[in-house]
């Protein structure tokens, strides 16, 4: 799902927002970690009640960007995300 589509040096510069099939993430940076946040859709991340939002944190490397891949790809395939909002042509 996830992929390297992202240069680890525009995490430095900005947040990285993202969705996919009812899951919504959120990458950035923060101090010197990489902070992935997983959430479900369809509202934006401060919408969202604290409790429904997990959070993980990476070391700010290329190393930290790859586990951060995975652990998207891992909670998009654990979780279990509402698609009732999506329209039939994008399920």
């Amino acid at each position: 799902m996830f992929r390297d589509v992202l240069p680890l040096t525009y995490l430095a510069k900005a947040p990285f927002h993202g969705s996919h099939r009812g899951m919504r993430y959120c990458v950035r940076k923060e101090e010197d970690k990489l902070a992935l946040y997983v959430f479900p859709g369809p509202y934006a991340m401060e919408h969202t009640p604290r409790e429904k939002i997990q959070v993980f944190s990476f070391p700010f490397s290329q190393e930290g960007f790859e586990e951060m891949i995975v652990q998207v790809n891992r909670s998009y395939e654990e979780g279990e995300w509402d698609t009732s909002l999506l329209s039939q042509e994008r399920v």
